[in-house]
């Protein structure tokens, strides 16, 4: 396993190394301090994880996040500080996978990668499928018959689990914990900055194939095409 951490402080590198030696004992950890050096790794190293601070001392951390995540599939965490709450919101709703916020205990921090790095495996080996509607979570990739779209990461997920529950309401406390294991606050909102650049994509590349309809206060249902 490849674990990449994207930290500027030598003795936070350091801790986060040794807790994560605990469960992981032949893992190559690489840590890069600024957030060129990130974006290099993860063009040239294929990572299974990556642990992102938000402070870097070159780059901002969102911007970080905005370059790896399109060319890497891995889980990414992002380590930051507790009073950075919109931070993590806009982490989240650019495609971070969790949040831990600095000091954490050293059994919380592993249950979250844990967490992230079973919650990956899952969907990288599914296909759903239901009636002419098709994804593979591993491609990230959803399909209606001849027309196909391509999802992020997230946009995986939440479609995947509405195909599942096809005709049924699914809440935000649902898709909540399908994402990050939890709700925060604020994560309704990212859940419907989410679903509405979802729906978008749907719109235009799958014409009537399906429809995310709107549960006010609930949540969403899936209607797909007779």
């Amino acid at each position: 396993m490849n674990i990449l951490i994207v930290e500027d402080n030598d003795a936070a590198a350091s801790t986060i190394s040794s807790i994560l030696r605990l469960s992981y004992h032949d893992a190559k950890i690489t840590v890069c301090r600024t957030g060129y050096e990130a974006v290099e790794s993860v063009n040239s190293d294929k990572a299974d994880l990556v642990l992102l601070d938000l402070g870097l001392p070159d780059m901002n951390g969102l911007k970080v996040l905005d370059e790896i995540r399109p060319i890497t599939g891995a889980p990414i965490i992002v380590v930051t500080a507790c009073e950075d709450e919109e931070n993590v919101l806009k982490a989240l709703e650019q495609g971070a996978d969790e949040y831990i916020t600095k000091p954490f205990r050293h059994l919380e921090f592993l249950a979250r990668v844990k967490k992230a790095l079973s919650k990956n495996i899952s969907q990288n080996t599914a296909i759903i499928k239901s009636g002419d509607i098709t994804i593979d979570c591993a491609k990230h990739e959803l399909s209606f018959r001849n027309d196909r779209v391509f999802l992020t990461r997230v946009e995986t997920m939440i479609m995947s689990l509405l195909l599942q529950r096809n005709g049924q309401i699914v809440d935000y406390r649902d898709i909540s914990d399908a994402l990050w294991g939890h709700a925060y606050p604020g994560s309704d909102e990212s859940i419907r900055v989410y679903v509405s650049r979802l729906r978008m994509k749907i719109e235009k590349n799958l014409k009537a194939g399906c429809i995310i309809k709107n549960e006010a206060g609930i949540g969403y249902r899936l209607s797909l095409a007779e």
